[in-house]
């Protein structure tokens, strides 16, 4: 019954809303573009294995690859000849991602049809497939278990009031989740709900990879120099904001008259329209080419870093930082700045990430609601050197408790594809 409703009835809805929606957003017609090219699936023996394993990661966008490469890492040290794939649901997770160094191909996930899942499966013919956090499709499941590939869900959360837990949604997600081999959870509260929801799978509680992945990215090499040259950055309180909106942006500007201060804007969608807004709303501001044109001028207080895929490094130089989405949607992510011992502060909408929750809780994170509440932040900051000292030690105690949860992952995947 749940088979045929959704063949016939929520797929087809879901490719009529996708088409609709794309006929409004460019990203979600590159996204629909991107998952109909044939240049874009895999081919027929694309792979000559000859005793090799293939092992296919899906993720739905960037977020969640970034979850999946202490894993991957891990795997490609201890067996080189193992053959890395990853499908992604969105154009950007593909477009940003695909120079990725230690994944064999990229491909986009197919529209969720049984002729297109099941080819694109025949051709891959995967030994395993690890899909990242969420983003179930039923027909790429159901075909993957005819053909009897194990599928494993990691990182894996469910909220205990999730709307899946209501009767006939539930029935559905019951049935998709039993497609999936195992279950490893993110947390204690995940492993509480899927044990609830799903009483006769497995599930395990085998931690977030994201800690692993920040600590990765904390101690890689990074030069800002090749961005900022450093006679912007010498003798200065540096606030690095990330993922930023526009009501994140107005709150900032309340604070680019403090002295000796340098805010760097990182904002979410640094489009041409936006970037246009932040330098009609910050005067003395300037982009990363207009720093590199330009001479050097000491009334620039802010930097306008209009780049994708650096955030996670650039809070290196920080002194703060600012996490947007706290007066919108919802805060983002605000483990990157904590790798690096940085306090946060964000608007007061943290309530989507447990992460945030956390560290409001232990007092490494500052919920401000307006301009004034985030100007005496940042002059308590500023004025107190043993308040960055202590939210350094609060940071490294947190990050130590949860790491190396990849390499238990990793170490499950071998043990499955050699049975």
């Amino acid at each position: 019954m749940i088979k045929i409703v959704y063949r016939y009835f929520i797929y087809p809805l879901i490719e009529i809303v996708f088409y609709c929606y794309g006929l409004f957003s460019k990203k979600a017609q590159r996204t629909r573009n991107g998952r109909s090219n044939n240049l874009l699936q895999p081919k027929p023996n694309e792979f000559n294995k000859n005793g090799l394993k293939i092992i296919h990661f899906h993720s739905a966008s960037v977020g969640e690859f970034e979850q999946a490469k202490p894993i991957i890492e891990n795997l490609k040290k201890e067996n080189s000849d193992l053959i890395i794939t990853v499908s992604f649901f969105s154009i950007s997770g593909y477009e940003q991602q695909s120079n990725y160094k230690h994944v064999n191909k990229f491909y986009f996930l197919p529209s969720d049809s049984i002729s297109k899942t099941k080819l694109f499966l025949n051709n891959l013919s995967p030994d395993i497939i690890v899909i990242m956090r969420y983003d179930l499709w039923y027909e790429f499941l159901n075909q993957a278990k005819l053909l009897k590939i194990p599928i494993i869900l990691v990182c894996a959360t469910l909220k205990n009031n999730s709307i899946k837990f209501c009767p006939f949604i539930k029935l559905f997600f019951i049935k998709l989740y039993s497609l999936i081999e195992e279950i490893h959870c993110a947390g204690l509260d995940d492993y509480n709900s899927f044990r609830k929801f799903l009483p006769n799978s497995k599930i395990f509680l085998s931690g977030e990879t994201r800690y692993d992945r920040v600590i990765q990215n904390s101690k890689s090499d990074f030069n800002i120099s090749q961005f900022i040259p450093e006679k912007y950055l010498n003798n200065k309180f540096i606030i690095v904001a990330g993922s930023t909106w526009k009501a994140d942006e107005k709150v900032l500007s309340s604070i680019v008259s403090i002295k000796n201060l340098l805010l760097v804007i990182v904002p979410h969608e640094p489009t041409e329209s936006n970037v246009t807004h932040l330098k009609n709303s910050f005067k003395d501001s300037r982009t990363l080419e207009e720093l590199s044109s330009n001479e050097y001028s000491s009334e620039i207080n802010v930097v306008i870093f209009n780049r994708t895929g650096v955030l996670p490094f650039l809070y290196r130089i920080a002194s703060v930082s600012y996490v947007g989405g706290g007066f919108g949607n919802g805060v983002h992510s605000t483990l990157e700045p904590i790798s690096y011992g940085l306090p946060v502060i964000t608007g007061p909408k943290i309530f989507n990430s447990r992460d945030a929750q956390l560290l409001n809780e232990l007092r490494i994170l500052t919920v401000i609601k307006n301009q004034i509440e985030l100007r005496e932040s940042i002059e308590k900051f500023i004025n107190n050197a043993d308040k960055l000292i202590e939210v350094k030690m609060k940071s490294k105690n947190i990050l130590t408790v949860n790491s190396n949860c990849s390499l238990n992952l990793s170490n499950k995947i071998v043990s499955l594809i050699s049975r």
